[in-house]
């Protein structure tokens, strides 16, 4: 191949190059702004609508410090919130983007308590799974995929109290 032939292929695999980035980029900006635009703004109403919802998670009759409790919209217009427990297994549930309260709705609820394998608490600001974290509570409690606990959160909000039962 000459010399100009391989400075051609060159200029020709370059300019593919730069489309396929600018493409990129286009598509990354348009994700980008999807997630601020979208998913940052909430619906007309949405932190109007929030009822206080709040109670406590306890293992046999216990509290049961440190778990998270989920309340997954089930129905309608809902967000998810969550929250974790504290000494007294107390909770009180707030969604990501509005702060404090619930949407009224039907929610499954997940109730999860990870503890490293010698048992003690996982460390503050670190994901149970990168540190080998295992799950204490049955999966009837703790699974996403059928969950088996609920509450209905009616225009006044609510106090729900989760009584678990450690396996035996």
């Amino acid at each position: 191949m000459s010399g100009s032939g391989i400075n051609r292929l060159a200029s020709n695999s370059l300019r593919l190059r730069l489309r396929i980035a600018s493409a990129g980029c286009v598509v990354t900006g348009l994700v980008i702004t999807g997630l601020i635009g979208g998913c940052g703004k909430s619906p007309p109403g949405y932190v109007a609508d929030l009822v206080a919802v709040s109670g406590t998670v306890t293992l046999n009759k216990q509290p049961l410090e440190g778990a998270i409790i989920t309340f997954v919209a089930q129905t309608g217009p809902s967000r998810s919130s969550a929250a974790t427990t504290d000494e007294l297994g107390n909770y009180s549930m707030t969604t990501s983007s509005a702060g404090e309260g619930v949407l009224p709705g039907s929610y499954a609820v997940v109730i999860s308590k990870h503890v490293m394998p010698d048992g003690s608490p996982v460390p503050a600001d670190v994901p149970p799974m990168d540190v080998g974290a295992e799950e204490q509570l049955a999966d009837r409690y703790s699974s996403f995929a059928a969950p088996t606990l609920s509450a209905e959160v009616g225009d006044g909000g609510g106090t729900f109290a989760f009584d678990l039962q450690a396996a035996r």
